[in-house]
């Protein structure tokens, strides 16, 4: 019986064997090999609120891709969404 997580030494030799023949026709051919990205995208609603109404007097939806944390996204999206109501007249600068 094989252990879990065990990896013969001959496939690790052919492996390494295949790895060194495509650096080779790489270096040789300047072929380059396409690589996986990853992107994750974070899709934020916002709705402000009138509450003596009781009804949404701005709804929003920001999505924004790879950002640098979700801290610093959501300060962004805040500052986005606070001078977007601004601009339309929904609330005054305080």
């Amino acid at each position: 019986m094989i252990k879990k997580g065990f990896i013969h030494p001959a496939i690790l030799l052919i492996t390494q064997l295949i790895i060194e023949i495509l650096v080779a026709i790489i270096t040789e051919t300047g072929l380059i090999i396409p690589h996986l990205v990853t992107t994750k995208t974070y899709s934020v609603e916002t709705n402000v609120y009138l509450i003596k109404e009781d009804k949404i007097i701005y709804p929003g939806l920001t999505k924004t891709s790879n950002p640098d944390g979700v801290h610093k996204m959501t300060e962004e999206v805040a500052q986005l969404v606070y001078r977007r109501i601004l601009s339309e007249g929904f609330v005054k600068d305080l």
